[in-house]
């Protein structure tokens, strides 16, 4: 119950101090009857109209202590796999949850989340012909890179070399 403790208190004096009903109590404080019925129970077992309700709320988990084990295990065996192929393998389990739960739960267990490569890196191939690239044309001059096309250094170097 998300009453404020000015309509509790209203809703305990109404009901004590006069002959109103529930549903009149409700209409007045603008709450619900079940509400009013809720307040003065709580009232009368306990003698009070303070909330004991510390933690617990909202919607209840999907997955137990267990499933989020086994998903972090997953994780950790392939850590490359996206949050889409982790929530297809955990489904091979029967376990039903959404890619955000699957990226919740990995980040709640400090497992950073993965996405996956949008282009492929250099392989040694490639490394070694710009290498080769690169010493073929170590000792050409600034005139040499003028006559590239499209390069724009005959532009740039005399303007940072003040020529």
């Amino acid at each position: 119950m998300d009453i404020t403790s000015e309509v509790r208190m209203k809703v305990l004096t109404m009901k004590k101090f006069t002959l109103k009903t529930q549903i009149e109590i409700a209409r007045e404080c603008k709450i619900s009857q079940s509400a009013v019925s809720k307040l003065l129970k709580l009232e009368r077992t306990t003698g009070g109209l303070r909330v004991r309700r510390i933690g617990n709320c909202g919607r209840k988990r999907l997955t137990t202590n267990r499933d989020d084990r086994l998903l972090i295990k997953m994780s950790k065996l392939n850590p490359k796999k996206t949050s889409d192929e982790l929530q297809r393998d955990i489904a091979a389990h029967d376990i039903k949850l959404s890619t955000r739960s699957v990226r919740r739960r990995l980040c709640k267990a400090g497992r950073k989340a993965r996405r996956p490569l949008q282009k492929s890196l250099l392989t040694t191939v490639m490394k070694k012909r710009r290498l080769v690239w690169a010493k073929e044309h170590r000792q050409w001059s600034i005139e040499d890179w003028c006559q590239v096309s499209g390069s724009d250094l005959c532009l740039i170097i005399p303007i940072v070399t003040g020529l």
